[in-house]
């Protein structure tokens, strides 16, 4: 009584597991047909034989930072703004001088008595030298340079991240892999122990749970290996091979 009792319990959980995983695939389904804009009723059929990656070799962090700014999209617009705003301030700077002009003028009235003379023009600013504008795009054009140095800074850091992940990750996959023949020799070795009748059915659904779950952590582990090479890509603006990942068999 007491191993059904166990044995069901480890049904239970086992069906626990399922329906989490039937839950998240659905999740991972519309998400897909979201992404390729298409109907959530759709099933879209990938390519078969795919295979998850277990290893992947990052370029250096060198070689990725370099000419980092040429590449990511959003510092190369804020180069340019930067480029526009300069321009903008020394604009204001020119502004900043009063704009003189000089005309001379000839005038005859009735009685033919011709005078002649000069008008001078001074534009304004002439008072507060249009300091009040040159203080405002100096100030927008260190918010720009702040931001560029903080988004490169963020970037160098995101890179750095992103290959500590990758190698993290290459090693607990390669530790899930090298589990997993112990595992499937435990299996085969508890099914012949029931079927001799020298262990009881509880061992045997313990041991392939186990392999169960060791499976299931490993396909999480090379998901999250895909997730950090797409966030190197990202971090990089750059596209980086997958090393044969992702390829048919």
């Amino acid at each position: 009584m007491l191993d059904l009792s166990a044995v069901e319990s480890a049904s239970q959980d086992s069906r626990a597991t399922m329906l989490g995983l039937e839950q998240e695939f659905e999740k991972q389904r519309l998400g897909l047909n979201k992404i390729l804009g298409a109907e959530p009723e759709i099933k879209i059929e990938l390519r078969a034989g795919l295979t998850l990656p277990a290893h992947l070799e990052p370029p250096a962090e060198r070689e990725l930072i370099s000419d980092l700014e040429s590449r990511r999209l959003d510092l190369l617009g804020l180069q340019r703004g930067y480029e526009s705003q300069d321009a903008t301030v020394r604009a204001a700077i020119l502004a900043q001088f009063p704009k003189m002009s000089v005309a001379f003028t000839k005038a005859t009235d009735t009685t033919n008595v011709q005078t002649t003379g000069f008008n001078i023009a001074v534009d304004v600013p002439i008072f507060d030298r249009n300091q009040g504008v040159i203080a405002t795009e100096r100030a927008t054009r260190q918010r720009l340079r702040d931001e560029y140095n903080q988004r490169a800074f963020e970037a160098r850091s995101d890179i750095a991240a992103a290959i500590a992940d990758i190698r993290s990750l290459d090693r607990q996959i390669a530790a899930a892999e090298e589990a997993l023949p112990l595992l499937e020799k435990l299996v085969s070795s508890a099914q012949t122990a029931v079927e001799q009748r020298n262990a009881d059915v509880l061992s045997y659904y313990t041991a392939r749970s186990n392999l169960l779950q060791k499976r299931i952590q490993l396909i999480k582990l090379q998901e999250q290996l895909l997730e950090a090479h797409t966030a190197l890509e990202i971090a990089s603006g750059r596209y980086l091979p997958m090393n044969r990942a992702l390829q048919p068999r």
